[in-house]
């Protein structure tokens, strides 16, 4: 599903939502993320686009909001 988004609406538009922070509860074990990081690899995403989807995106844009 992220790479169809990615090539869908773009790299500079996706992000992995800030759930993991430990405030509730989620579907996803963060500590399961490396898998992630290698099926994107696997499925011929860049390391910049990873680096987007996985939290460069999100730093971004709150750092642009919070300013």
């Amino acid at each position: 599903m992220i790479v169809k988004v990615v090539d869908t609406v773009g790299a500079d538009h996706v992000s992995l939502r800030s759930d993991f922070d430990g405030s509730v509860k989620t579907a996803c074990d963060p500590s399961k993320l490396s898998s992630l990081t290698h099926a994107l690899l696997e499925a011929g995403l860049d390391t910049e686009t990873i680096g987007k989807v996985m939290g460069g995106n999100m730093v971004r844009v709150l750092r642009a909001r919070l300013n």
